[in-house]
């Protein structure tokens, strides 16, 4: 069973990021909580139920979530912000799972595996995005302590409004002060070191077991199958009749299907 519209409480429903015609998020949900209108107790209750259905949670944990993914949409009034760290012992424990659920309910959501120091100080500096960062294990492991000192730091100063990290930018050796405030959720195997701990809320997952059962996840799948089922291939190009087997040559994503070159109704 797929996230799809139908899954979500009527609040979310309603936000943008649906298409009219499947109802299935396009790529990401976000959600514009109105407070005037929705009771703060009906919308964590909304939280927790579908959160419910993808990820096995205490209920203590199912609520710290939904209070974090509601302080992602109000975070440009607080002056600190909370990591949310979600680990576990071994694998399959359900970390990638929840931050798919949660890709559909934060406020600006970045989800990536270790990105690059330039692309993460850069993206954070100009969008100030809630950063969903899997496999944080690799960036403290001790064997590779050098390679990462850059988002250690980032790590380190992010939790409070106004601090950055300075870097040295170009070949001109120019020194920019980067903004590194953003909410951040860390996911890995393990735990993390304790000046990271020190500033999260600690999610500790483990192995579901045969008697608890929850809802197959596709929130991937939904956001790849946006360009198939809607229209058009990576160059903004609209896909032909499936009858039409002429492949637009610079389109290799749906050369498959056909593809020729029409303007983007969009």
């Amino acid at each position: 069973m797929t996230l799809a519209r139908a899954a979500l409480p009527p609040w979310l429903r309603s936000a943008r990021g649906f298409t009219a015609a499947t109802g299935r998020p396009r790529g990401r949900v976000v959600a514009e909580l109105n407070t005037t209108s929705q009771a703060t107790e009906s919308v964590i209750v909304d939280l927790t139920s579908l959160i419910r259905r993808y990820v096995v949670m205490s209920e203590e944990q199912l609520l710290v979530v939904a209070l974090w993914v509601v302080h992602t949409h109000s975070i440009q009034h607080c002056e600190q912000t909370p990591y949310l760290s979600i680990t576990s012992p071994e694998r399959r424990c359900g970390k990638s799972r929840l931050l798919e659920v949660l890709e559909l309910l934060v406020a600006r959501p970045w989800n990536t595996v270790i990105p690059s120091e330039a692309v993460l100080y850069r993206n954070i500096h100009h969008k100030q995005p809630t950063l969903l960062l899997d496999e944080i294990d690799t960036i403290f492991n001790p064997r590779s302590a050098d390679k990462y000192e850059g988002h250690r730091a980032l790590l380190n100063a992010g939790h409070r409004r106004g601090s950055t990290v300075p870097r040295c930018v170009s070949t001109s050796l120019t020194v920019q002060e980067f903004r590194v405030f953003c909410a951040k959720v860390l996911a890995g195997i393990g735990t993390l070191p304790d000046t990271s701990a020190d500033r999260s809320v600690p999610i500790r997952l483990k192995r579901r077991q045969k008697d608890e059962q929850v809802e197959r996840s596709s929130a991937r799948r939904s956001s790849r199958s946006r360009t198939r089922f809607e229209g058009g291939c990576r160059h903004g190009y609209r896909r032909t009749p499936t009858s039409s087997r002429r492949p637009n040559p610079r389109c290799r994503r749906l050369s498959t299907i056909g593809c020729k070159k029409v303007a983007s109704a969009s």
